[in-house]
């Protein structure tokens, strides 16, 4: 796959082509997978070479386990997110294979995974490549198919999952704020906590709003009050309002350990959305 990074780049007469070698086993690393990302070197217009970088699987990682924190992100003690490439294997660490390795091969063991890649996922200790993740939910996402959607994933455990597709065709990330909202709604829930790394909603002077209408909501947005990743989790609150869900709120991380509470009782902190 490095020779077919090299090529790509070097047969191609468009400056700003890119190619990506999606990860295969790779001989001069013991056949450990890897992959290859690829872009010819131009010069005053003549092409001069071909820069080629192997994909960082540890910085890959990070971002799809949140640098190993998952409950802090919301994820709990079994949640994880992954990619799953076309040939349905993994394209990043199994949360289950980093925290609990022991229960993991006896997991993958016992739903059937052959003794061979049993032992590679052992020998190379990752499971990129090589750990099958063929469910209803990825071969739905890999045929274009969108939604949420509850069934058993790769381990035989009932998952709550999300597929999104672009007009592109290519596939994109669900935002966890429409997809929260998404499920509040479905579940007639009575009530959705927002958790995040900001106090609350800030004001125009910069103060935290104890309480915000979903009518302010578009005002704030258009005078640029709020901006960047609030807007989303605006815009998935006033959809759970508008949609059956009685008390929406947004308030800080540190908040988790009292969330029942949250739900129910009023606190000094943080911000409320209402209809009105």
């Amino acid at each position: 796959n490095l020779a077919k990074a090299f090529t790509s780049s070097a047969r191609s007469t468009q400056r700003d082509f890119v190619d990506i070698e999606d990860f295969q086993a790779y001989h001069p690393s013991y056949n450990a997978p890897a992959s290859f990302i690829s872009t010819p070197i131009y010069d005053n217009g003549e092409k001069i070479g071909v820069l080629i970088f192997q994909m960082p699987i540890d910085r890959i990682n990070d971002v799809m386990t949140s640098k190993r924190e998952w409950s802090k992100v919301g994820l709990g003690s079994t949640g994880e997110t992954y990619i799953v490439g076309e040939d349905y294997t993994l394209r990043n660490q199994s949360r289950f294979l980093i925290e609990d390795s022991t229960n993991y091969f006896k997991m993958i063991k016992a739903i059937g995974l052959p003794q061979r890649t049993i032992e590679k996922i052992r020998s190379f200790n990752t499971s990129i490549g090589l750990q099958r993740v063929k469910t209803e939910g990825t071969e739905a996402a890999l045929s274009g198919q969108t939604g949420e959607r509850i069934f058993n994933d790769y381990r035989g455990v009932p998952v709550l999952s999300s597929m999104a597709l672009g007009f592109d065709g290519e596939y994109y990330n669900v935002n966890a704020d429409e997809m929260a909202s998404a499920c509040a709604v479905a579940c007639h829930a009575d009530a959705l906590v927002f958790l995040t790394d900001v106090p609350g909603v800030k004001g125009v002077n910069g103060e935290v709003l104890r309480w915000l209408s979903i009518d302010q909501i578009a005002e704030m947005a258009k005078s640029a009050v709020i901006s960047g990743g609030m807007l989303p989790k605006l815009g998935a609150c006033r959809e759970a309002l508008l949609n059956g869900v009685k008390r929406v709120r947004i308030l800080p991380a540190e908040a988790a350990a009292s969330l029942p509470d949250l739900c129910s009782a009023r606190v000094a902190y943080g911000t409320e959305v209402m209809v009105a």
